[in-house]
């Protein structure tokens, strides 16, 4: 009896490892529309130290452990095709298997160190596919902040992945008794009344966005932090002490990977550096392997 015994492509063991990735991005995506989309959201209330004004905030659930380690189990999977890669193609040219780095160097000086040490463990065109990459200080900051949480982290203090920021979706406002004082963030998107008490912009203030459609077919408006100048996120309103009033307010979680990606979807953003990876993985697969 003949046998026939398939012959697993060489990238396979990188392509398995994104694939895995892309299904746990999934994963993560319905556990944080699970979690940040709810209907109702509790608040809380702070006094200034004069006891002058009294600043309402949301406060939105709180990133579980199991998800933090998600998105790091991601990161980690999507980096080490990069290496995998390199070591396969060195193998392939009678060079070393093991100690074999995607150059990802902090100073321009450090990366093109590493890119000498390459040249000469790989074949030439292997360097332009890597270098087609921009992984060089300056260069592509999806892989480089990629690179950065799946570094060497023994000496490293642990840095939590998921960063939640908040703005808000503001439809009515109602006042019944004591004062407004401030409509929105402390230096962010405000508004305040002025002597007829309308609702005004101040000067030298960012505009509050306003949409005709808020989601759900009705107007809104918008209302975004000042996170530079030292907005907490999670403040919405301002009023004197005591005071009553009734708003549908809406907040609107942004789930993103902190430090680099701050307004940009956490879900998004793994997509993206997915994509590019599986981009070089192919890159090398179709000029070496095919």
């Amino acid at each position: 009896m003949d046998f026939y015994i398939m012959k697993s492509k060489p990238l396979a063991w990188s392509h398995r490892k994104i694939k895995w990735a892309n299904a746990e991005i999934k994963k993560l995506d319905t556990k944080i529309k699970r979690r940040f989309r709810r209907d109702l959201y509790p608040t809380r209330l702070s006094l200034n130290a004069e006891r002058t004004e009294e600043t309402h905030e949301f406060r939105p659930p709180k990133v579980t452990a199991d998800m933090q380690v998600s998105v790091k189990n991601i990161l980690q999977n999507l980096r080490e095709p990069l290496d995998n890669t390199l070591a396969v193609l060195s193998n392939q040219h009678g060079g070393k298997t093991s100690g074999l780095s995607f150059p990802f160097g902090e100073r321009i000086e450090k990366y093109g160190a590493e890119i000498d040490k390459l040249k000469k463990l790989l074949p030439a065109g292997a360097i332009e596919v890597i270098e087609q990459a921009q992984t060089y200080p300056g260069g592509n900051e999806h892989l480089r902040t990629l690179h950065y949480f799946t570094r060497d982290q023994r000496h490293r203090i642990p840095v939590d992945p998921i960063n939640v920021g908040t703005t808000y979706r503001m439809r009515s406002l109602g006042m019944y008794s004591g004062r407004l004082i401030r409509l929105g963030y402390r230096y962010g998107a405000h508004m305040v009344p002025n002597a007829k008490n309308d609702l005004v912009v101040p000067d030298g203030v960012a505009q509050p966005e306003f949409l005709v459609d808020g989601g759900d077919g009705q107007p809104a408006i918008v209302f975004r932090p000042n996170i530079a100048v030292g907005d907490n996120e999670m403040e919405f309103i301002t009023v004197t002490p005591g005071a009553k009033f009734e708003a549908d307010l809406k907040p609107m979680f942004d789930v993103t990977l902190a430090p680099a990606f701050k307004r940009e979807p956490i879900i998004i953003t793994l997509h993206q550096m997915s994509q590019l990876v599986e981009g070089i993985v192919l890159a090398f697969e179709k000029r070496f392997f095919a």
